[in-house]
């Protein structure tokens, strides 16, 4: 069961930056949210299908993460009982109460389920940012500018056009995973490096000990 609901959070995290269906107003919002929405529901799902088979829970221990919690429970109170509509509040598909709630559980699983993983979380948003950018240039040169689309799929006639969103967030998603991206390979460069060291000064030790 974790390693289903590893890959599970893995496959939502990985879909998220891309996945859009153009059927609903605003598709590009609605879309994200309706599937964030659904995959948080599906993690909770399956631990609860686990508490039922192990009559165990688990919750983390991580600093980091309690302390999001308690960010995120202050600002779906405030989005709540300060909003004069309460139901915009609860179903605001960019910042209401089910958004908020849906990115805390996807973070507290990514969170724990990537710990100790042989698959960095950076992978993953690193193809989704390689998917992104490659439709995005699709998509720049036009070239179904001589082609007439449907109307569900007008939107493909504007070269300004992206799966994230705006451009600003389009650019931002880049820079966080470009950013992120270096960081990592910086570190396990450096690990490398320090093992390399480590295992030659052991080298070197066991020789002179020998001689």
């Amino acid at each position: 069961m974790n390693k289903i609901t590893q890959a599970a959070t893995f496959v939502v995290v990985f879909m998220i930056p891309f996945f859009f269906l153009p059927v609903t107003r605003d598709f590009l919002i609605y879309s994200k949210f309706y599937f964030v929405a659904l995959g948080a529901f599906v993690l909770v799902l399956l631990s609860f299908g686990k508490f039922l088979l192990t009559k165990k829970f688990s919750l983390t221990h991580n600093i980091a993460a309690q302390s999001m919690f308690l960010i995120g429970l202050a600002y779906i109170l405030s989005i709540v009982l300060m909003s004069p509509n309460k139901l915009q509040a609860v179903f605001n598909p960019q910042y209401g109460f089910v958004m908020i709630i849906s990115m805390m559980i996807l973070y507290f699983y990514a969170a724990k389920s990537f710990i100790g993983s042989k698959i960095p979380p950076i992978f993953a948003l690193s193809v989704s940012a390689l998917v992104v950018s490659i439709f995005a240039l699709v998509v720049m040169v036009d070239p179904f500018s001589s082609m007439e689309l449907p109307t569900y799929w007008s939107f493909l006639s504007a070269t300004t056009f992206n799966v994230i969103g705006s451009s600003i967030d389009f650019l931002a998603f880049m820079i966080v995973v470009l950013v992120g991206s270096s960081l990592f390979m910086w570190r396990s460069h450096k690990d490398s490096v320090s093992h390399e060291r480590m295992q030659s000064s052991h080298n070197k030790t066991f020789m002179i000990i020998e001689g």
